[in-house]
């Protein structure tokens, strides 16, 4: 066997080393990067979660207005709260609650969609690092078959 016979087996085992932890490394950053996007959605859960408590604060403070502008009118008016007024009254508290019902129904499917995605990327970042013995198990592997493809070595 010849030097250059013997430095090309050696290019090909480093190939295959090099390649072993460039997959490793790899699965790793893109583990991180999972993660890291797990955490985005996890965060922007709990944001979509603190919004919709909050749009539904403002609404409720609006529909307490609504209804307290409702009752002065009547009072000005002179009109008493039963019979028709009252039944106003009722049909603008049943659409505030159906308002409000909106509202959340919304936050909280937003909500899950972010949760979805977190589950998502957290599933993404654990198969990354699951993948990468593989990975790198199959760049030894090419390396070793390169190797003894090598004529030089390959003699008797």
């Amino acid at each position: 066997m010849t030097g250059l016979e013997l430095i090309a087996g050696a290019f090909s085992i480093a190939q295959g080393v090099t390649g072993a932890i460039s997959a490793i490394m790899g699965a790793q950053a893109r583990s991180a990067q999972a993660q890291y996007n797990a955490e985005i959605a996890k965060r922007n859960e709990q944001l979509a979660l603190q919004s919709t408590a909050s749009q539904i604060e403002d609404k409720q403070r609006e529909q307490r207005r609504q209804i307290g502008s409702i009752r002065a009118a009547y009072g000005a008016s002179g009109l008493e709260l039963a019979g028709s007024p009252l039944d106003v009254l009722e049909d603008t508290a049943t659409e505030q609650q159906y308002d409000l019902a909106k509202v959340e129904h919304t936050g909280r499917m937003k909500a899950l969609g972010y949760k979805d995605q977190q589950n998502q990327f957290e599933a993404q970042a654990s198969n990354e690092l699951a993948a990468a013995p593989i990975a790198a198990l199959g760049s030894i592997f090419s390396a070793g078959s390169s190797l003894m493809k090598n004529p030089a070595l390959t003699r008797v």
